[in-house]
């Protein structure tokens, strides 16, 4: 058990720094947003596992030679009233760490969703004072703004909200293809893709990965809207409505300008057998922890 410790640990520092820096910086993303996502969420989960499960295994290694039994005498231990029997101070202090690093995970989980539902409410009570309906286009209300800009809130019924900047400003095919975009991001709730990159951020920000994996899926979620929206509009209309948007406030404008580059210089899309490998690695990389915690 304690050379599974060693791996899990080994791999939980590989996937806490180096490996998320070398993603971030790959091209191939960009030919290929749902597979990086995928990818993502498997840098995540074994990560997560990785960090709970190499000081769990340290901690019940005293009561047996293979976790799934020495559990079983955990809890046995524990429900005859002595939980810490056989453990020592150092392994009580590592199960601490196991228990601590996963209720931090799930309450941060819970509070991100329950704060991300409270806020879209209180956007609709905002919105639902200040916005008035768009005559000729049903599915969308407008907010007088000069910025121009387009948002969507998720949720039932979901909004579809555009400044008067924007729709006073923007050639009509501009404007179905931000629509399009934001159509985009209620139909394939891509909100819930992004939810457990922000918990994880919240939780565990002391780890560089979380902030790089929740910039970058961030980013990736963007594209796969544009995407979305360039099967039904141009995708040179839309870049240009992006720059527009973009160029209208101060800030960073690096994730809009590859986004423009993307979709008026695009890369070859990603050969079935790249993605056929990012998916195999990111089985890999949810079965080694999972393997190594069931059955080592």
């Amino acid at each position: 058990m304690i050379i599974t410790g060693l791996g899990l640990t080994a791999l939980a520092i590989a996937l806490a720094w180096p490996v998320p820096r070398v993603l971030a910086r790959a091209r191939w993303p960009q030919r290929d947003p749902i597979a990086a996502i995928i990818v993502w969420q498997a840098i995540g989960l074994a990560g997560g596992l990785s960090l709970i499960g190499a000081p769990l295994i340290y901690a019940l290694s005293p009561l047996d030679h293979h976790l799934p039994s020495s559990l079983a005498a955990f809890a046995r231990q524990t429900l005859a009233g002595e939980p810490f029997a056989h453990l020592t101070a150092p392994h009580i202090a590592a199960l601490a760490i196991a228990a601590a690093l996963s209720a931090q995970l799930t309450i941060a989980l819970a509070i991100s969703a329950l704060r991300t539902r409270r806020q879209r409410q209180q956007h609709r009570d905002s919105v639902a004072l200040l916005a008035r309906d768009d005559p000729d286009r049903p599915e969308t209300i407008v907010i007088d703004h000069d910025r121009p800009a387009a948002y969507c809130v998720p949720g039932s019924p979901p909004l579809l909200v555009v400044t008067s900047g924007m729709r006073d400003t923007f050639a009509k095919g501009e404007l179905d293809a931000v629509i399009a975009h934001e159509y985009a991001h209620l139909n394939y709730r891509h909100d819930i893709l992004a939810l457990p990159f922000m918990a994880w951020n919240q939780a565990l920000p002391w780890i560089p990965s979380t902030a790089v994996a929740r910039s970058s899926v961030s980013q990736l979620i963007e594209m796969m809207a544009d995407d979305r929206a360039s099967r039904t509009c141009d995708a040179d209309t839309l870049a240009h409505a992006i720059s527009l948007a973009a160029g209208s406030h101060s800030g960073p404008e690096h994730n809009e300008a590859t986004r423009v580059a993307r979709l008026t210089d695009p890369l070859p899309p990603l050969s079935m057998p790249g993605r056929a490998l990012a998916l195999m690695a990111a089985i890999a990389l949810v079965a080694v922890p999972t393997v190594a915690l069931a059955i080592v």
